[in-house]
């Protein structure tokens, strides 16, 4: 998998899971992995992988 795939999420609630992170960018496209840090010098934090770069580019239209 490509890191073109791959968005950066920060600032996640405490108790965020895998299953939040699928259901939340559902809409966007297929979720293909999820990594989550519940520690970090920035806080929680997770990495969000999608199966191709227009899921990526509507995943991050959700910031906006």
């Amino acid at each position: 998998m490509s890191d073109e795939h791959k968005v950066y999420v920060r600032n996640i609630p405490a108790g965020f899971t895998e299953d939040n992170a699928r259901a939340l960018f559902a809409a966007s496209g297929t979720v293909t992995t999820v990594s989550i840090h519940p520690t970090g010098k920035a806080g929680p934090f997770s990495f969000v992988s999608f199966s191709s770069a227009d899921a990526v580019a509507e995943a991050v239209k959700l910031n906006d």
